[in-house]
């Protein structure tokens, strides 16, 4: 299979759908935490009263967004990943799912996104920490399709969102005439030996692995879990039923979509046996993504090597 890029990206993508919502009469206001080279500027641009520079302080424009969605808006607040989940978790919890409003979060750049921004920049718990909010819809696009599909449901959608994007350009998996809908899982490639459960960038990485198996007699299904939260029980279920799963995610496995899709299992009394792919208990590292991921053992051949382990080959 041809690897094909996105011609735009993920930044971009994002801004010209929340213009298109203004636009259609949604009372979106973006605030934004000093990234405006991002994607904010083309809505400051297209929109200037509906821009709100808050600096680097999330906790404050946090702040902000709650007086904004008490007052009737749409207020979406822009940050790197670890800045706008545990920077400011305390304001999110309280003053907004606590009281009853609702705010959407995008945060940039998640896990070995990060690449070459530093430690400080690097965020790879923020679904573990975001999952246990209640009410709070968690959402990781692969690529631009699914990345517009989505935020266009999440702005019109009451609950409080938190959706991950990258600002580089991302695999192309989705073409046009694609469906989405937040809470229900994709399947992109059928198979019938195991499931690979994934989201964001390892969704391609789980179709080139599945590539591989094949070439090994294994016939590998690959589901895009694109909402985290609230999580597709029936695709697990179905799953299950048929064989082994593998989760493979951008971020820590310890409380983020493996876990997820354990919770499920347990909880239906099913064991088919699990593998989870993703950044196991340590730290991310600094560099390009290429070697991130081999670093830490989300490759493609990682992705396949677990597939052959919970199949006991």
């Amino acid at each position: 299979m041809a690897i094909e890029f996105e011609k735009k990206l993920g930044g971009q993508v994002l801004a010209e759908t929340l213009i298109e919502l203004i636009n259609e009469g949604l009372d979106i206001v973006t605030i934004e935490n000093d990234l405006r080279f991002t994607f904010t500027n083309q809505v400051r641009e297209a929109f200037p009263d509906r821009f709100v520079e808050a600096g680097i302080s999330e906790a404050n424009s946090i702040g902000l967004a709650a007086g904004m969605s008490e007052a009737g808006m749409i207020p979406v607040v822009h940050s790197l990943t670890p800045f706008i989940t545990r920077r400011c978790y305390d304001q999110i919890v309280i003053s907004i799912q606590y009281s009853g409003l609702h705010v959407k979060l995008i945060g940039t750049d998640p896990g070995i996104y990060s690449q070459m921004n530093g430690g400080t920049h690097l965020g790879i718990e923020d679904v573990s920490i975001m999952r246990a909010i209640p009410n709070m819809l968690i959402i990781s696009p692969v690529d631009n399709t699914a990345l517009k599909a989505l935020v266009t449901q999440a702005m019109k959608d009451e609950r409080s969102a938190y959706i991950r994007i990258s600002r580089k350009l991302s695999r192309v998996v989705y073409h046009e005439g694609a469906t989405f809908e937040i809470g229900k899982a994709n399947t992109v490639r059928e198979g019938t030996d195991l499931t690979i459960i994934a989201n964001d960038l390892m969704v391609a990485w789980s179709m080139d692995a599945a590539d591989e198996l094949a070439k090994e007699g294994i016939s590998a299904k690959v589901v895009d879990m694109h909402t985290i939260k609230p999580i597709d029980r029936d695709a697990i279920i179905e799953a299950a039923k048929m064989g082994p799963i593998v989760t493979a995610e951008n971020g820590t496995v310890v409380g983020g979509l493996g876990s997820a899709v354990a919770e499920v299992l347990a909880e239906e009394k099913l064991a088919p046996g699990l593998e989870r792919v993703g950044i196991q208990d340590r730290y991310g590292v600094v560099g390009f993504l290429d070697d991130i991921s081999e670093e830490l053992k989300m490759t493609p051949a990682d992705i396949a090597a677990a597939a052959k382990k919970v199949l006991g080959k």
